[in-house]
């Protein structure tokens, strides 16, 4: 009787601590999914796959010769590319990509146009995106790359102080570069993508790029 009267203890003490800690897990929010990667790649360090729900606030990495592919409902997708620490936000609709490149695309432009814009966030430069396309390269601490691939932009340094305003249909590029004298930004060539690249990305979510014009 005594056995069986502690395991019954030890079992609820078991469920009140299990209920406890649960009540102190911050309440995360569904960020995405992964529809596709390869080679090596981990969600707040720990190996992802196909399917895996990402919350806010966790940590991709995306190791040498890899790749991932993040869904947002049925409009948005982005591609992590090879070296990439993302860190993910979709309640304040945040990407914050510390390294790494990302090629994003997000349909439905006339309705996010009615909405709070995504931020891309990086070392030195803030992308506030509504309904477009665009790839975007951490070069170095000191050097991001960003790329209009199709659509309408707004840009500004991390410290607010200098922006540009950009639209295109067929890619305009700009790099910002953190210099002893502050923030530059100078024009910049079509690299490290290209039409390929981009069309891969919007096939995900059923988006057909034209080309010829600044939706």
């Amino acid at each position: 009787m005594k056995v069986i009267f502690a395991g019954i203890l030890s079992l609820l003490l078991l469920t009140f601590i299990s209920c406890t800690n649960n009540s102190l897990l911050p309440d995360r929010g569904s960020a995405g999914e992964i529809q596709y990667l390869e080679g090596y790649v981990t969600v707040n360090g720990l190996a992802a796959d196909i399917g895996l729900e990402v919350m806010d606030g966790d940590a991709v990495v995306t190791g040498p010769d890899s790749y991932v592919e993040i869904k947002f409902g049925n409009y948005r997708i982005l591609k992590a590319e090879e070296n990439s620490h993302l860190v993910l936000n979709a309640e304040e609709k945040i990407f914050k990509l510390n390294s790494g490149a990302l090629a994003v695309v997000q349909s439905k432009a006339r309705w996010f146009s009615r909405k709070k814009p995504w931020l891309v966030e990086t070392p030195t430069m803030t992308a506030a995106v509504r309904g477009t396309v665009y790839y975007t390269k951490v070069e170095s601490p000191n050097s991001v790359y960003f790329c209009l691939c199709n659509g309408k932009i707004h840009l500004e340094d991390s410290a607010g102080e200098s922006f540009v305003e950009m639209e295109a249909a067929h890619h305009k590029a700009v790099r910002f570069i953190r210099t002893d004298a502050g923030m530059v930004y100078q024009e910049a060539p079509m690299i490290y993508h290209n039409d390929e690249v981009i069309e891969q990305v919007a096939d995900l979510v059923n988006v057909a790029i034209d080309w010829s014009v600044i939706p």
